[in-house]
């Protein structure tokens, strides 16, 4: 039996990958959304959204970077007034600063998803107050969100 050795060198960085938000970025997250707005909701499902087919492939696009939310949003302007439920889910946020805008986006808005991320303190989205949130599976301590 002959037996071979190798020696693998592995290095690592400290951060994941970035994408440039280009047009060709902006094409990849428009076929990665269409399929998850549903106009009868009107819903849009974004729950762990960086593992859609459409672009894992070819992008590491995390909902936690401000950049991707923020491109996300401007891509989504359009239906965004007249959604009524977002699912945020499985994303790893650890904070929705990158969603304070969020109210003024959704007037409709009526059911927000943010269940199963990282999220450390509360929501701090009052002009949220009249809707329903979901919010388990983050790491502040169970709290009553008014």
């Amino acid at each position: 039996m002959c037996m071979m050795q190798i020696q693998l060198r592995v290095e690592t960085y400290g951060a994941p990958p970035t994408a440039t938000l280009d047009d060709k970025v902006e094409a990849s997250l428009k076929s990665a959304l269409a399929p998850r707005y549903d106009a009868a909701g009107p819903a849009l499902n974004l729950q762990n959204f960086s593992n859609s087919p459409q672009i894992v492939r070819d992008y590491y696009l995390p909902l936690f970077r401000p950049s991707v939310a923020t491109k996300i949003f401007n891509v989504l302007c359009e239906v965004l007034p007249t959604l009524a439920i977002l699912d945020l889910s499985n994303n790893r946020l650890t904070t929705l600063e990158s969603f304070q805008k969020l109210a003024q986006l959704t007037p409709n808005l009526k059911a927000l998803n943010l269940s199963d991320n990282k999220v450390e303190e509360p929501p701090k989205l009052s002009s949220l107050v009249s809707v329903s949130m979901m919010v388990d599976g983050n790491q502040f301590p169970d709290v009553l969100l008014v």
